[in-house]
């Protein structure tokens, strides 16, 4: 019986398509930092479940935003990418966290997103048996049909060896990064102010289980920005979600528990200048499910 293997070799027109689909379903001007942030933190949590008993090591994530180049740098310290399967998590849909506890990208679309969205993407990565360097060129005007040729992995560095895991790192470069959205809404045009709450609400690093004390992310946090006019400006932030709170004077948040035992005492006047211009938050747990929920409740009055 003759077949047709209609799932092998699929055709130029057919891979740019399913690309541009996997792009276009992003929609938001801080989906790339997410995405590279994302596999930043994911790589140093499987870090920390491979080596971190034998060889626990200072982590850290740092970032740079160039509003001049349209370009972004990520470094993190985290596992490095295996020479085995490294083509595969270049591909679309690969990914070596299948099944993989406590890491959140699994689908495989993230990475393919961070290399079509801009025309330079540089890599250099050690893992505990490789060291691995190179570039892919154009992937953004090719996935657009501007170009024709297939975007190529360019190698500059293929070395196979056991190294330290103490050693491990991956550094990305992307450079002309795509102009899709006002300036209003383009990170490049943001502040560091705005950038660092954009990271802390919007990204891995508004660490929320740190927050209700479920799991610890040790490591320090940079992000560096580079403005239109050249300037340079660096923070170290906490890896912790921004809460409302931190907008606040201590003075200025009233416990709701003990706002609670306190209105017993207070007449309505009372209760009214006692909330004035304050905000009433409350921490705990739902049960739902039989699943142990955490709460965060913030309400300004």
């Amino acid at each position: 019986m003759k077949t047709i293997d209609f799932l092998r070799e699929p055709t130029s027109d057919r891979l740019r398509r399913e690309i541009k689909n996997i792009c276009n379903s992003y929609s938001h001007p801080w989906d790339i930092l997410a995405e590279l942030i994302q596999n930043a933190v994911d790589s140093i949590m499987l870090y920390n479940k491979k080596f971190g008993e034998k060889n626990k090591k200072n982590h850290s994530i740092e970032l740079e935003i160039n509003a001049i180049e349209r370009s972004i740098f990520i470094r993190d310290t985290g596992t490095g990418f295996s020479s085995e399967k490294f083509a595969e998590l270049l591909a679309p849909h690969g990914t070596d966290k299948d099944n993989v506890p406590d890491t959140i990208g699994e689908k495989g679309v993230g990475l393919t997103y961070t290399i079509f969205v801009s025309n330079l993407y540089k890599i250099s990565t050690k893992s505990n048996n490789a060291l691995i360097e190179g570039e892919i060129i154009n992937a953004s005007l090719w996935k657009d049909g501007k170009i024709d040729d297939l975007p190529v992995f360019k190698i500059t560095n293929w070395e196979l060896n056991e190294f330290n895991p103490l050693e491990t790192f991956t550094e990305i470069y992307l450079k002309d990064f795509e102009k899709i959205f006002s300036d209003d809404e383009d990170i490049f045009s943001a502040n560091i102010n705005t950038l660092e709450y954009i990271i802390r609400t919007k990204t891995a690093l508004g660490w929320l289980k740190g927050i209700f004390k479920e799991m610890t992310l040790d490591l320090n946090a940079t992000l560096i920005y580079i403005n239109e006019e050249g300037n340079k400006h660096e923070i170290s932030f906490k890896h912790s979600y921004m809460l409302h709170e931190e907008f606040l004077d201590k003075t200025g948040m009233v416990e709701l528990d003990e706002f609670r035992n306190l209105a017993a005492t207070l007449d309505d006047r009372q209760k009214a200048r006692k909330l004035q211009g304050k905000a009433i938050v409350k921490k705990g747990a739902i049960q739902r499910s039989n699943k142990k929920n955490q709460l965060l409740c913030i309400i300004c009055t």
